[in-house]
C-alpha cells in the first residue's frame, strides 16, 4: 500500500518529510490561485469595458427616441404612464362587459 506522501506525488517517506510535501502542495494551490485571480480580473475589466459600451448605446438610444418624440409629438412622452393608462382602459372594458352580462 502507497503511504499518503507516496500517494500526493511527493517521493518516498525517506526522501521528503511531511511539511515539505505541504509546502509543495501550498505552493502549487497559490500559483493556481494567482493564475485565477488574473483571469478574473482579465474578466472584470472586459465587463467593465461591456458594461461601458452598453452605456453609451442605451444613452445614445435614448437620445433618438427623445428627438423621435420631439419630431413626432412636440413633446417627450412618457411611455410607462401611457402603459398604465392602457391597462386602466383593458380593466374598465372588462368591467363594462361583466355588467352587460349581468343585466
Amino acid at each position: 500500500q502507497l503511504s499518503l506522501i507516496q500517494h500526493l506525488g511527493c517521493g518516498s517517506t525517506h526522501s521528503f518529510p511531511l511539511q515539505k510535501c505541504h509546502l509543495q502542495e501550498l505552493d502549487h494551490e497559490r500559483s493556481a490561485l494567482r493564475h485565477q485571480q488574473k483571469q478574473l480580473q482579465h474578466q472584470h475589466g472586459q465587463l467593465q469595458a461591456d458594461q461601458a459600451a452598453k452605456q453609451t448605446r442605451l444613452s445614445e438610444l435614448n437620445d433618438k427616441c427623445r428627438d423621435v418624440q420631439m419630431l413626432k409629438f412636440g413633446q417627450v412622452i412618457d411611455v410607462s404612464l401611457l402603459d398604465t393608462i392602457g391597462i386602466r382602459n383593458k380593466g374598465a372594458d372588462e368591467l363594462k362587459e361583466t355588467l352587460k352580462q349581468q343585466v
